[in-house]
């Protein structure tokens, strides 16, 4: 039998995934100054997502750093 704690703490990791991932989007969109930002893994269809939130483009730039 699996204890109720456990239920319990598997839904509160759950709720705080999720709040993270809201405070990520709120962070970029207000402290680091980008027109838009959503969190993927809400959206249903991404491609749909990016041309309703980005609909003249995006500029991304990659950098990679080898160790």
């Amino acid at each position: 039998m699996i204890n109720i704690y456990i239920y319990i703490h598997i839904y509160i990791y759950w709720l705080l995934l999720t709040l993270v991932f809201v405070l990520k989007v709120d962070l970029l969109k207000t402290k680091f100054g980008f027109d838009e930002a959503f969190n993927y893994k809400e959206e249903a269809n991404v491609n749909a997502a990016l041309k309703g939130y980005f609909p003249v483009g995006i500029d991304i730039f990659f950098e990679y750093v080898r160790r």
